[in-house]
């Protein structure tokens, strides 16, 4: 519990986190909280006025306003971004699938469909690490990095949690679901993939196999990457830049997917767009 507020005259009042005004409601006390949410350096803080309780009557229409009332979790808005996130979540998850699954059933290991010109191909490729193509290697090292992203998963789904129950902005709410959907969308390709998928080769399209038979145990698939845009091609780098002099470069030169994208998008979409929310 917070001292009292300097902001404030009343004698009761008092700056507390919301799982500290729950817990004051459920003591029974015979008070009435009047519930003003404060953003205080990034956190979220509510100022709580002690009132007397009149019968028949509810001073302040709050979920933590009415000892008498049961216990509600979250409010009418919290709910409605609560489903919100859920439907753009399966949305985004929805669309990243599709895409992976076609590409998986119609082309082979290293195939390339010209899409725009020579700057956009679908070129289907299979890693087994991180966004962008980057590798962790080894069997253990793949086996880590899906371990990391479901408990990266888990984290990022109880920070939005934690925003909505906080009133967060819902285009913050809303960034960060965009990443939540891309890391889900890569897990499942590395989590259940090799279950039911044979292998892709580039003589042979993949298949589905019965469950458990596939060319990969749980959480050992490889992720299935797609897009490729070459969009300014170098023959030869002057001598004297570093690490890529004398050679051939090519700008965007990694193959990545629609998760990969969504994760991207969303992080930039925070840092140019919601940056002040989190200083």
């Amino acid at each position: 519990m917070f001292p009292v507020a300097p902001c404030c005259r009343e004698r009761f009042c008092f700056v507390c986190s919301s799982g500290q005004a729950e817990f004051l409601r459920l003591l029974g006390t015979p008070f009435v909280f009047r519930v003003f949410p404060r953003k205080t350096n990034g956190i979220f803080l509510y100022l709580c006025q002690p009132l007397p309780a009149v019968p028949g009557r509810d001073p302040a229409p709050h979920r933590f306003a009415n000892p008498n009332r049961p216990f509600e979790p979250y409010g009418m808005k919290e709910k409605k971004t609560i489903r919100l996130v859920v439907l753009l979540i399966l949305l985004l998850v929805a669309v990243d699938q599709t895409v992976k699954l076609w590409v998986k059933t119609h082309m082979t290991l290293d195939e390339t469909i010209p899409v725009f010109g020579q700057w956009f191909y679908i070129h289907f490729i299979e890693n087994q690490g991180a966004a962008y193509g980057m590798e962790l290697g080894g069997r253990y090292g793949k086996l880590l990095l899906s371990l990391f992203r479901i408990v990266a998963v888990g984290a990022i789904g109880w920070y939005i949690r934690r925003l909505i129950r906080n009133g967060a902005p819902v285009g913050v709410v809303v960034g960060i679901s965009v990443i939540l959907a891309g890391a889900l969308g890569n897990i499942l390709d590395s989590a259940f993939y090799g279950l039911f998928f044979s292998e892709s080769t580039p003589l042979q399209v993949a298949r589905f196999v019965p469950w458990g038979t596939g060319y990969a145990p749980f959480l050992h698939g490889s992720v299935v990457d797609m897009l490729y845009f070459p969009l300014i091609e170098i023959e030869r780098m002057p001598d004297w830049i570093p690490f890529v002099g004398g050679e051939t470069y090519t700008f965007f030169s990694p193959t990545f997917n629609v998760a990969d994208a969504y994760v991207t998008g969303g992080l930039l979409y925070l840092l140019i767009f919601k940056l002040r929310f989190f200083r």
